[in-house]
């Protein structure tokens, strides 16, 4: 009695899984077997068939969600000369010569010769226009009546017919073998380019800015990659020199624009930034969040910004939202990668050779003044010294004290920790 249960039971079960199995696929145009395989894995049915049956399909067009197994494959031999039965977990496909014959009996339309003619609108012939089957290669021109032939095109097929200066016209075939086509011209409105050019004190068009100037757009200012202003400019604005051998104590400028205004006073040029002058230096300002800059290279600036100007002006324009703006997010990573420094590549005096010299020089009283001195510093060596001869520590600790010393080596410390 037990066996008996146990034996419907699993009865009911293998019964319920085989209704339960739900399939979801969404392919298109597909080969047969990739949907036998999807649908091998979700039911867990095996499939079997022959490679000689696989060969008389065509791509399989596929969309269900939460489908039986049956339906699922109603819908995927649909239009296919097969059929299929199921004996106990397994999917048997094989060929059914009723359908099939039924599938490729239907005629063929033959390929049909297309001729035709091309003009514009007004209904003068285009010489040269390009006629071409869509999806193919094929295709011809009109001559210079516009006219037209196309041999050996399906009657389902699309004519796409282009002409320089006109829109272009997609034909489908459904049966005809004389087409007429008119094209019409291609309207479109260019956009002017309208540069905007900052002086500092305003916005105005490019021709409306008098003197010389440079402008440099977000595009071309970031052409070059660096983590500086001047570098990022070097290169790309014409009129701007850099000074690459400036001396310190000189009173030189790292950049010039039109020369020096005066031999003994400032000698930078003015810098601008969101209409407000800068004092600061240049290299401080993130190259990430310049919009444009304007080189004003004469005279004329000096009727905005006075005698500043004389050395020329960098007017810099930084980013800012606009109203009625959608949200933009950017992302500008800068890495420098260099090599370690060599510590040990210049000759130094070591530690040990140091203190020995501080010791001879201790003796001859060179560091007397010094040490009495409150505002001067002293090494740790002389202070050591110092505190002895004050009787603070004894000869032994201070022996002891300055042996630990000898053990240093900066360079070897920076090598390991900086």
């Amino acid at each position: 009695m037990k066996l008996t249960v146990l034996l419907v039971l699993a009865a009911c079960l293998q019964s319920g899984a085989r209704g339960f199995a739900q399939i979801t696929i969404s392919e298109t145009n597909v080969p047969i077997k990739k949907v036998f395989d999807q649908i091998e894995k979700q039911s867990g049915y095996l499939f079997w068939y022959t490679n000689a049956v696989l060969q008389k399909t065509h791509p399989v067009t596929i969309h269900v969600k939460n489908t039986d197994l049956q339906k699922a494959l109603d819908i995927c031999l649909a239009g296919q000369p097969l059929v299929y039965s199921i004996v106990e977990k397994v999917v048997v496909i094989k060929e059914d010569a009723q359908k099939a014959e039924k599938l490729f009996s239907s005629p063929v339309p033959a390929p049909a010769t297309i001729q035709g003619v091309v003009t514009d609108e007004a209904g003068k012939p285009l010489e040269g226009a390009s006629i071409q089957i869509k999806g193919t290669t094929r295709g011809t021109y009109s001559d210079a009546a516009g006219n037209f032939e196309l041999k050996d095109v399906e009657e389902t097929a699309t004519l796409l017919i282009q002409f320089t200066g006109y829109g272009a016209r997609e034909i489908r075939l459904s049966g005809e073998t004389y087409i007429i086509c008119k094209l019409s011209i291609d309207v479109r409105d260019l956009a002017d380019v309208n540069i905007q050019v900052s002086t500092g004190y305003q916005v105005i068009p490019k021709e409306r800015a008098t003197g010389s100037f440079t402008f440099i757009d977000n595009k071309l200012f970031n052409r070059r990659v660096s983590m500086n202003v001047l570098d990022r400019l070097d290169g790309v604005a014409s009129g701007l020199l850099f000074n690459r051998n400036k001396k310190a104590a000189a009173n030189e400028a790292q950049i010039t624009i039109r020369g020096r205004s005066t031999i003994f006073g400032q000698p930078d040029p003015l810098i601008v930034i969101d209409n407000f002058p800068y004092d600061g230096d240049i290299n401080n300002i993130n190259p990430n969040d310049v919009e444009s800059i304007t080189l004003l290279k004469d005279a004329a600036a000096a009727s905005i910004w006075g005698v500043r100007s004389g050395n020329g002006v960098i007017v810099i324009t930084t980013k800012s939202g606009r109203i009625n703006q959608k949200p933009k997010v950017s992302f500008n990573s800068n890495v420098t990668v260099s090599s370690s420094p060599d510590m040990y590549y210049r000759p130094v005096i070591n530690t040990s050779d140091y203190i020995d010299m501080e010791l001879f020089l201790y003796s001859k009283g060179y560091f007397n003044a010094r040490i009495t001195n409150p505002y001067q510093s002293i090494s740790p060596t002389v202070e050591i010294l110092a505190r002895r001869k004050a009787g603070l520590i004894s000869s032994a600790d201070s022996a002891s004290q300055i042996d630990k010393l000898r053990g240093y080596d900066v360079r070897r410390d920076l090598s390991r920790f900086f």
